[in-house]
This record gives structure tokens, C-alpha cells and sequence, in this order.
């Protein structure tokens, strides 16, 4: 009688465990890969949130900017005033001084 240890045959067994082993291959490249994609994405969120970091300071000194103009104009507004009085009453024009820095500690 001839044995089978010669010809080697798998069992049911060792192809369960070889195709569990394919299996779980696969799993860890599909991991590899997730690993890569997530690492590439929190590279790109953190590059977003550096520009929205630059917007927010470009918004907030265009917003100073637009406060100031309010007070440019009513600046302009009391010195015509001011001049169309001093016509008027043949006044000699006043200068004033204007703070130009938002800091009140500053003195001039």
C-alpha cells in the first residue's frame, strides 16, 4: 500500500487556513491603504485650516479698516461743518488733533 505522504495532497483544513490567511492579506493592505488616505487627509485639513486661519486675519483688519472709515467720514463731515461756520462768522480755522492709533493709553 502506497502512502500519501508523497504526493502531498491538502486537506480541508490547510485550504481554510491558506484562504483565511489570503483573507486577512487583504485586510491589512485594505488597512495600509486606509492608514495612507486618512494620513493624506489630515495632511490637507490642516493645510485648510492654516488658509482659513489667513482669511480670518485678512477679515478682521479689513473690518478695522471699515470701522475707521466711519470716523474718516464723520471727521470730514464736522470739519465742513466747521468750515461753512467759520465763513460764516469770518472765524479763523481751528486745527485739531486727530488720534490716529485705537489704543487710548497712547497719548499724543
Amino acid at each position: 500500500m502506497t502512502t500519501n505522504n508523497s504526493i502531498n495532497i491538502p486537506t480541508a483544513k490547510q485550504i481554510t487556513l491558506q484562504m483565511r490567511l489570503q483573507e486577512k492579506q487583504q485586510e491589512y493592505e485594505n488597512l495600509l491603504v486606509l492608514k495612507k488616505t486618512s494620513q493624506e487627509l489630515v495632511n490637507y485639513f490642516d493645510a485648510l485650516s492654516l488658509k482659513f486661519e489667513e482669511l480670518n486675519s485678512g477679515c478682521e483688519g479689513v473690518a478695522m479698516i471699515l470701522r475707521n472709515w466711519q470716523t474718516v467720514f464723520r471727521t470730514l463731515l464736522l470739519s465742513e461743518e466747521a468750515q461753512s461756520q467759520s465763513q460764516d462768522a469770518n472765524h479763523i480755522p481751528t486745527l485739531t488733533l486727530i488720534p490716529t492709533s485705537m489704543n487710548p493709553s497712547e497719548k499724543p
